[in-house]
């Protein structure tokens, strides 16, 4: 691959956002926290995880200057980015499942994605939106356009699956009025697209994005 996935998911996503990051190098992960003091947002990223090992990682971060803040293990989510060959959208993955629902040392959320897809978002990001946010980036109608055409998992499904597991990629997006647009011709996927910006605040945007996703899924 000529881009890196992990360079991506620090600097445009946690970085970008206003992140401060500590690397640890006994379990090859990242923990990052909000610059914020008033937001008490504490991640993992691993790119090589291991359900098996989570205590040894638990125990590990803590020896981060991040972990130190009072309510580090309150607030803790753990992104994996896991690396496949191919992703079936008509097919449920278990393993990602089955680390999702445990209930051990810290939330866990699974970023798949393929070299193709990450590739092909790279390009998005750095060429097609060069200088737009990846919140602005999927709150365009043709994105949401584009991941409604998309029949295999390319980059415009990579980019809705980071929003939502990512849930603070959303919260940066205001509810918008549109009584100004009322009387414009738009078509029915562009009214739906209106609707779910409007709907998304600082409380709800994982589960909207979640919405959206197996809405997207089912049709």
């Amino acid at each position: 691959m000529q881009t890196n996935i992990k360079g991506t998911i620090l600097e445009s996503v946690f970085i970008f956002q206003q992140f401060a990051a500590d690397y640890v190098k006994d379990c090859d992960c990242w923990v990052v926290k909000h610059n914020d003091a008033t937001i008490h947002d504490y991640w993992i990223i691993s790119y090589d995880f291991d359900i098996k090992q989570q205590g040894k990682i638990f125990e590990k971060i803590h020896e981060t200057k991040i972990a130190q803040d009072p309510s580090f293990n309150k607030n803790l989510s753990l992104l994996y980015v896991k690396r496949m060959d191919f992703i079936d959208l008509s097919i449920v993955d278990e393993s990602i499942i089955e680390i999702e629902n445990d209930p051990y040392y810290f939330k866990k959320y699974v970023l798949a994605y393929t070299d193709d897809s990450y590739e092909q978002l790279f390009k998005l990001v750095t060429e097609d939106f060069s200088g737009v946010s990846l919140s602005d980036i999927m709150m365009l109608p043709e994105s949401f356009s584009k991941l409604q055409n998309e029949k295999s998992f390319g980059p415009y499904h990579l980019l809705y699956s980071l929003a939502h597991k990512i849930p603070f990629l959303t919260m940066e997006v205001k509810p918008k009025n549109f009584d100004e647009v009322a009387k414009l011709s738009i078509d029915d996927d562009d009214k739906f697209l209106m609707d779910w910006i409007s709907r998304i605040d600082s409380t709800n945007g994982q589960e909207v994005m979640r919405s959206l996703i197996e809405k997207e899924e089912d049709d």
